[in-house]
């Protein structure tokens, strides 16, 4: 693997962007305020908003917010809207409003979701927001995350399993549980499921075999890789990224007719004991695969 090949150069290197197969909501094309219980927007209906104010039963009103005057730059946001709740401060600075939780129902069964929310912590902030998925009502997967001092973007996933609804729900000890942040780049994919396999055989000093199963036959599929969590945006795809730090690539193939593309590549043997964080990456239909943690023998 070569640590010195960027992701990003290479990806954005003569590369022609396919439309991605997905649900996509930027909510760019909202005029600002536009208050509703319901907000239906690339095919995601997003609905059940719960602010949990004493006093007042939801569903309160979804609204959209302009935020390039703030979030200009972070990992996720497509200027120039966001999804915000309740109220919202008119011109293009963000109001971060409060949030406890909220349904997102996509147009069909899918297998993978992303969305991206942002935040401005002065301290910290012991409440933690949680990505939830259903399927026929019976919880499968979760993903979750705190927050970070300062103004941050935060991206939750979900892979690998079917579900027909999705929840973003706040949790904690302060406020009811609630949470104050603006949403964007909610992203559902049905499909057969992009995924990735841990290295074959997994042994430092010697070859390894890195494959990958369900991308689009044809496109050309990269192996990433780093040793820290973290984003690394995908040039191309607005609000999509790796899961890793500064991520590198270590190879790429052209997935054939089943959608199966690998790569052989010389692991040192200096990274034996060492945990290594790898992801595939399908640019073409603006795709990403489950994160793999492994430990190099």
């Amino acid at each position: 693997m070569n640590p010195h090949l960027n992701v990003a150069a290479v990806l954005a290197a003569g590369l022609a962007v396919a439309p991605a197969m997905a649900d996509e909501a930027t909510f760019d094309s909202f005029a600002e305020g536009s208050p509703n219980t319901v907000i239906v927007d690339g095919g995601i209906t997003f609905s059940d908003l719960d602010q949990r104010l004493p006093g007042s039963p939801p569903p309160q009103n979804f609204v959209i917010e302009r935020a390039e005057g703030t979030l200009s730059g972070l990992p996720g946001f497509t200027p120039n809207n966001t999804l915000g709740f309740g109220g919202y401060s008119p011109g293009d600075q963000a109001a971060f409003s409060r949030m406890g939780e909220f349904k997102m129902t996509p147009s069909e069964v899918s297998n993978h979701a992303s969305l991206y929310f942002f935040g401005l912590v002065f301290g910290s902030d012991p409440n933690l927001v949680t990505l939830e998925a259903y399927r026929n009502g019976e919880l499968v997967a979760t993903d979750q995350t705190g927050f970070q001092s300062g103004l941050n973007s935060y991206q939750l996933t979900i892979d690998g399993v079917e579900f027909d609804e999705l929840w973003l729900v706040g949790s904690g000890p302060d406020n009811e549980g609630t949470v104050f942040i603006v949403v964007d780049t909610v992203t559902i994919t049905a499909g057969g499921g992009f995924t990735l396999d841990e290295p074959f055989p997994g042994i430092a000093g010697q070859n390894n075999t890195l494959s990958a199963e369900g991308a689009t036959p044809g496109e050309r599929v990269y192996f990433v890789y780093g040793l820290r969590p973290g984003s690394t945006n995908v040039p191309g795809c607005p609000g999509l990224a790796v899961d890793i730090a500064n991520a590198s690539i270590a190879g790429s193939d052209i997935a054939d007719a089943n959608g199966e593309a690998e790569i052989t590549t010389f692991v040192p043997g200096a990274a034996s004991g060492r945990e290594v964080l790898i992801q595939a990456v399908e640019r073409g239909a603006c795709q990403v695969s489950n994160l793999v943690t492994f430990t190099f023998d």
